[in-house]
Order: C-alpha cells, then structure tokens, then sequence
C-alpha cells in the first residue's frame, strides 16, 4: 500500500542516516537508495542523500548541487537554506554564503524560531567577513552562548571554534584535547571540522595535527568495535 511504503521510505531514511553517522558509507548509499525507491517525495531522503554522497565523493560542489536542486523545489526549505549557505561558507565564497543566510536568519528571525544556534559562528564570520560588525557580533554572542549552555559531547568542539575565531589557539587544542576524548561522534566531525576557515589558524599550531588524528583514530576504532557488532548480529 501507499502508506506502506512511505513508511518504509522513512525506516531506510533514518536506517541511512544512523550508518552514515557512523562511518558506514556504503550501507548508507544502500538505504538511503531503497528510502528513495519507496517514496521518491520523501521530504528528508534528497537532503540526507547529497551529505551521504559527500561523505564518499568528498565533493562541496557536488553536495551543493544537490542541494539547490531540492531547494528549487522549495524555497521556504530553511535546513537547505542554511546548508546551502555552509557549502558556500566552506569554499569561503563569502557573498554567496551571505545570500543565503541572510535569507535563512530572516525567515528564522520571522518565524520566532530557535534552530540551528550552532551555526551560529559560520553566520557571523560570514556577516563580518561583508562588513556588517554589528549584525555579526550578536551572531557571535549567540554562538558563545550556545556553546556556554551546550550539554552534549560537542561542547568541547563547539568551544575549540568559538576560541579559533577569538585567536586563542592554545585554548582551542586545549578543547579540541578534551573533544578526542568523546566517544561515539558523528563522522560528520571528521569531514568538516578542518574544512572551517575559523579553524585554518590552527593548521599551524603544534598540537592541531595530534589532536586531529586523535579524534580520527578514536572514531575509528569505535568503528571498528560497532562493525564487529553488527557483523556479528547479521546486520551487516
């Protein structure tokens, strides 16, 4: 029936999702597939597809593509919104990374809603980088809160960009030391979390190349730990 296969569209959408997560690329490639093949309208399955093939082809302009054709489809889209304005962002294409979060804080703004404050720093950067100080400073003061409130694992990483921007490198490998010690990370931390130009300063601090391959190896290793559980349980 219809409402079956909706239903299953959804099941293998967050199936996708969780193995992405978790490092697994290829099963989510599978999922994520099946999710689609189900229901071609789901909402979500385009938006997770374009970030699990970024996670095997490690191609922005790709992932961006993708992303502008859902956004096509719906402008009112703010999760496209703001990831279409990162993809930007990362390329340090300041005016278009501007266009679209000017859109997105507009509408969010508008809309009286408090989502996504922890990109809240890319926002700002962006803002200042177009020589809007003021508007950029509040965005930066609602990151730093945001990172003073934050009760998940990713405070420590969430502190270690917020002392970048501020030029305080010891203090940002200081988190980034106390981040390598989390367990059960999103790989999304691994892809992207070098690629902020907020981090670029810390490319030559003496103890970012560590800690980097820190984090990596211990998501790795988690991995590897999960792989055999799943192997084991006839999941994978």
């Amino acid at each position: 029936s219809e409402n079956d296969s909706i239903s299953r569209s959804y099941l293998y959408l967050h199936l996708s999702n969780a193995f992405v997560q978790s490092g697994f690329v290829d099963e989510a490639i599978g999922y994520i597939n099946q999710s689609l093949a189900y229901n071609p309208e789901n909402f979500y399955s385009p938006y997770v597809q374009a970030y699990i093939l970024f996670a095997r082809d490690r191609d922005i302009k790709q992932t961006r593509t993708l992303l502008l054709n859902e956004l096509e489809k719906d402008s009112t889209r703010l999760d496209i919104l703001q990831e279409v304005a990162k993809t930007y962002y990362y390329d340090e294409d300041y005016d278009r990374a501007y266009y679209y979060y000017s859109k997105f804080t507009s509408s969010r703004e508008e809309q009286g809603l408090n989502i996504y404050p922890q990109e809240d720093i890319k926002i700002g950067v962006t803002f200042e980088k177009m020589g809007m100080t003021e508007e950029a400073a509040g965005y930066i003061e609602s990151y730093a809160e945001f990172c003073e409130t934050d009760q998940s694992i990713y405070k420590s990483a969430s502190s270690a960009v917020l002392y970048a921007y501020e030029g305080k490198y010891d203090l940002a490998v200081e988190q980034l030391d106390i981040f390598a010690e989390q367990d059960n990370i999103q790989y999304w931390i691994l892809l992207f979390m070098d690629k902020d130009p907020v981090m670029k300063p810390l490319y030559d601090h003496p103890g970012f190349k560590d800690v980097m391959n820190r984090i990596e190896k211990r998501f790795w290793d988690n991995h590897s730990k999960l792989r055999s559980s799943l192997e084991s349980e006839g999941l994978i």
